[in-house]
């Protein structure tokens, strides 16, 4: 638990990073991002600064990188933020919910294999279309 709010959020890796691939997102109960800056790598080191400080709350810290030598490393971590100073934290049921969350239609997707099946039929709609089409045309003596 913290007593006051980061400025930063500082991560430390076993091998170098590669800048291109490290995304760090800290949120809050209710997933709104706490900053919308990319992190800072140096090395093994990324550095995502905050901005503003964040009110009471839970957040959660996610990371995603890939080190230079492809090796994918993610994970997420969660901390409590209780400043004696400051209000008390919104909770996902206190928080008023954004109209165009409430209002927008949820996806739904059916996964690789659905994904994976659909490009199968397509290929072999191609396949057929071209077949025909080939069959059709008058050869040229």
């Amino acid at each position: 638990m913290l007593r006051s709010s980061p400025g930063a959020v500082t991560l430390h890796f076993a091998d170098r990073l590669n800048p291109d691939f490290t995304t760090i997102v800290v949120s809050d109960s209710i997933q709104r991002r706490a900053s919308d800056a990319s992190p800072a790598i140096k090395g093994d080191t990324a550095v995502l600064t905050l901005g503003e400080p964040l009110p009471n709350g839970v957040y959660t810290i996610a990371y995603r990188t890939v080190s230079v030598d492809g090796h994918v490393v993610q994970g997420s971590y969660r901390f409590t933020l209780a400043d004696p100073a400051k209000p008390a934290a919104i909770t996902e049921a206190s928080a008023p919910a954004p109209a165009a969350i409430t209002s927008a239609p949820k996806s739904r997707t059916l996964g690789p294999i659905a994904d994976l099946t659909g490009g199968v039929v397509a290929a072999a709609c191609a396949g057929v279309f071209v077949h025909r089409r080939r069959k059709a045309r008058p050869r040229r003596a």
